[in-house]
């Protein structure tokens, strides 16, 4: 077979810029390798391109690419001097944290190679336009990420009480009346829009739009009409319109604005825009997905609510509605929280529970109601639900379904893994890190002991090798923050008074706020970097106090700071009882790591539950990240 010259050398350079993109320690060690004539770098860069699961691979079309145009590389290096084939070492490292791809490393069990990566029998590669195209890709041409500000223009339809809204995305910042998040997605990707609007209005025709990013100064959508209705409730008080942009089902940026009158915006000063970073994911996506949306009057009671499920097809793309409350849901917590926190009997803790988990339910907005019932008639087998959400306090883990004529269901997040998230800067990821710890411990004396506190100190750092950081002062914590550790664990006690927000307390009779740390810029750097997980057990954190789960939170905190994933209580929790879900939940990472995160607070969860061992402690722990994510 006679094949046609090429550059090998451009070939193994942009082989290597790939990997130094999407797995910074394999390119860094086989550049040193190279350096020093180690190794075959072609044979090299062959086998670990080979071995790479292909269901991860970041950018699959250039990998593929890349892939055949090694192959061909070294087909024709063997003709010229009929080597064998050197074996890769099994100690190329997994990927960096500073990667942004959540993708998995290398390793023994992945596969090696499948039939669709084969070149076929004869075949011979345009090795040119495969330098040109890797060229490009690698240099930030198609795979590139654009960043994009979305745009609400409304006015009125002559002649009538309908408005046309044109949706747009250009570069500028958000105009007078928008607030939002700015778009940031890879040319090429394909971005769904949803547009809701207050019940004072209807969506003429589908709601739903989708456009290719491209690399241009504007895109526009196809404009929407919106019916002005008559039969509006009291309960919509604000009129409101948000368009929502999606990349597979995944929330990728928003925008909205309020109507004082039809055909004009509410007067507002215009802000910096948040970005959101949304990581690519393959395979599974959750069984139903709940994206609330805070009508931009942010009085807590008006959201607007999306419901995708991709097992019913009136879901598929999203169903919009608004969800109007008759309070604030801080205050609807507030007064459920009290009510089972207080008890200590197994029993009454039950029902109470179950008591509170109904109410919730029910005012739980009613398109996520509706797919919810047509899921459980349909069959299907659930497994996880996703709650993208700027309402911060409803518990979703705990709401109870029940319907007229049948008995109520397990709480949702005992029946499926529920996952949280509330950054409006970066996206939860599927993947996460789980590689060394901190373990921040202060050294408490006399009745604020932490009893079990050194025993899971010495438990996390086993099973994660890494700092004990103790004593703890606001010095050391600030450290550790920067540390740049894969796993943050808080031991100790919290306090919060409802007023002057989270704090930790710490030795030397020091604490460090939420506050405080949302304000360190250093820290911001090292968590987009790292995407670390946060484990805060902190006992004694304000009992009863939604606070806990709010806005100015330390789990709100670490997720806007950049942490891929956060585990908090949403109330005071028992000191032994709180050191025993510790050690289950590290427990379980290590000896099922196929098992998602918000699955081991599935099992955990339900023992509240037990009518005769039940405590409240067990049903305190949120888990903020993909319902499927597992360590990587």
């Amino acid at each position: 077979m006679s094949l046609r010259p090429f550059n090998r050398e451009t070939l193994i350079d942009q082989a290597i810029r790939y990997l130094d993109h999407n797995y910074p320690l394999l390119g860094k060690k086989i550049r040193k390798r190279a350096a020093t004539g180690e190794v075959n770098v072609l044979r090299y860069l062959l086998k670990i391109f080979s071995q790479i699961n292909r269901d991860e691979r970041p950018a699959a079309r250039d990998f593929r690419d890349l892939l055949a145009a090694l192959r061909q590389s070294q087909a024709v290096k063997t003709q010229i001097d009929g080597r064998r084939r050197r074996s890769l070492p099994e100690d190329f490292g997994r990927p960096s944290p500073r990667s942004t791809s959540p993708v998995t490393a290398p390793s023994a069990e992945m596969i090696v190679e499948s039939a669709e990566d084969r070149p076929s029998a004869g075949a011979s590669p345009d090795l040119a336009w495969m330098e040109e195209r890797i060229s490009k890709v690698t240099s930030g041409g198609k795979n590139k990420d654009l960043e994009f500000t979305p745009h609400l223009d409304i006015t009125p339809v002559k002649g009538g009480g309908n408005l046309t809204v044109a949706v747009y995305l250009d570069k500028d910042a958000f105009g007078v009346g928008e607030t939002g998040t700015a778009i940031i997605a890879s040319e090429g990707v394909e971005v769904q829009v949803l547009l809701m609007a207050s019940d004072h209005f209807e969506v003429v025709g589908s709601p739903v739009r989708s456009f290719v990013v491209k690399d241009v100064t504007r895109i526009d959508i196809s404009p929407y009409t919106l019916k002005q209705r008559s039969d509006v409730t009291p309960a919509a008080k604000d009129p409101a319109i948000v368009a929502l942009f999606s990349i597979e089902g995944r929330s990728c940026g928003v925008v909205s604005k309020l109507v004082t009158e039809i055909g004009e915006t509410a007067d507002k000063e215009v802000g910096d825009a948040d970005r959101l970073v949304l990581h690519p994911v393959t395979g599974e996506v959750p069984d139903l997905t709940v994206t609330i949306v805070a009508n931009p009057i942010n009085d807590g009671q008006q959201f607007f609510c999306t419901v995708q499920s991709p097992h019913l097809s009136e879901f598929a793309a999203g169903e919009p509605a608004s969800w109007n409350l008759p309070r604030k849901t801080e205050e609807i917590v507030r007064e459920h929280m009290n009510a089972f926190t207080e008890k200590t009997d197994a029993f009454q803790l039950v029902a109470e529970l179950r008591g509170a988990g109904r109410e919730l339910f029910d005012a739980a907005p009613a398109n996520f109601k509706d797919a919810f019932w047509k899921l459980i008639d349909s069959g299907v087998q659930l497994r996880s639900f996703a709650i993208v959400s700027e309402e911060p306090y409803i518990p979703w883990e705990l709401m109870v379904p029940k319907r007229d004529g049948e008995k109520s269901r397990k709480a949702l997040g005992v029946d499926f893994s529920v996952g949280r998230w509330a950054g409006k800067r970066i996206a939860a990821d599927r993947k996460v890190t789980l590689r060394d710890a901190a373990v921040v411990a202060p050294r408490y004396e006399g009745d604020n002991v932490l009893a079990k506190s050194q025993e899971e100190l010495d438990f996390v750092i086993s099973r994660f090798p890494g700092d004990q950081i103790r004593p703890a002062t606001y010095r050391d914590v600030v450290k550790t923050l920067l540390s740049g550790r894969s796993l943050l664990h808080f031991v100790c006690h919290g306090e919060d008074d409802g007023t002057s927000g989270q704090r930790l307390q710490l030795d030397n009779d020091e604490t460090i706020s939420a506050t405080a740390i949302a304000g360190l810029d250093d820290v911001e750097d090292v968590f987009l970097k790292t995407r670390p997980i946060v484990f805060l057990n902190a006992c004694e954190v304000g009992r009863g106090n939604p606070k806990l789960v709010g806005p100015g939170g330390f789990a709100a905190r670490f997720i806007e700071l950049g942490a891929s994933a956060v585990i908090a209580p949403l109330w005071s929790v028992e000191d032994e009882i709180a050191h025993d879900i510790a050690l289950e939940f590290y427990g379980a990472v290590k000896n099922e790591p196929k098992l998602p995160l918000a699955d081991i607070f599935r099992r955990i969860r339900e023992r509240a539950f037990d009518p005769d061992k039940g405590r409240d402690t067990y049903a305190a722990y949120c888990f903020y990240g993909d319902p499927l994510a597992t360590v990587g």
